[in-house]
């Protein structure tokens, strides 16, 4: 299992913290529930109220990454914050669009488009 800190970095853009995931095509269930603690923990202490992320290094696509994504959004709202998804593999689109998560999340193009839409 590699660092859970390896899969993701905070990058600051405008007036946001974005959040740059990268997940190769297969990864461990376990490095996925040490990942949301990381990330949750890091959400929490910074406490931003713009929060985007950007997905083009997400190769996995799966359950798990969707499990990810909610987990997240419940944490940047605990923090009174906004989320938005850019970047989004197709596939993973049509998936959150099939299950509904697109009601769920704001999903745009790009940072920019994420940043002026929160």
């Amino acid at each position: 299992m590699s660092d859970p800190i390896q899969r993701f970095r905070f990058v600051e853009h405008r007036d946001a913290c974005v959040i740059e995931l990268t997940l190769p095509a297969h990864i461990e269930a376990m490095e996925f529930d040490v990942l949301n603690a990381a990330l949750g923990e890091h959400i929490t202490r910074r406490g931003s109220s713009k929060w985007v992320i950007d997905l083009t290094g997400a190769n996995y696509i799966g359950s798990a990454l969707l499990g990810l994504l909610i987990n997240v959004r419940s944490r940047v709202r605990m923090t009174r914050g906004q989320l938005a998804l850019c970047k989004i593999p197709p596939l993973l689109e049509r998936v959150m669009r099939a299950g509904s998560m697109d009601k769920l999340f704001l999903i745009v193009t790009d940072r920019d488009e994420a940043i002026s839409a929160l």
